[in-house]
């Protein structure tokens, strides 16, 4: 455990800077498909968008978990 290491502001700090990043990462991988999404009006490609959506949200959700 870092918080045993770590004086708790750093451990703080560093979760702040760990969460910022996940956030940003997980938001530039959907920006593409949320375009793509809105801009093929092809309900079957809207549909394999949404999923491949899906599948980012289930990974970045299971990586903010660790």
């Amino acid at each position: 455990m870092l918080s045993l290491l770590l004086p708790p502001t750093l451990v703080g700090l560093l979760a702040g800077v760990l969460l910022l990043l996940s956030v940003t990462v997980a938001g530039l991988c959907f920006l593409p498909f949320v375009v793509l999404k809105l801009l093929v009006p092809v309900p079957a490609f809207q549909r394999e968008c949404k999923e491949l959506m899906f599948g980012i949200a289930r990974h970045w959700a299971t990586f903010n978990r660790l």
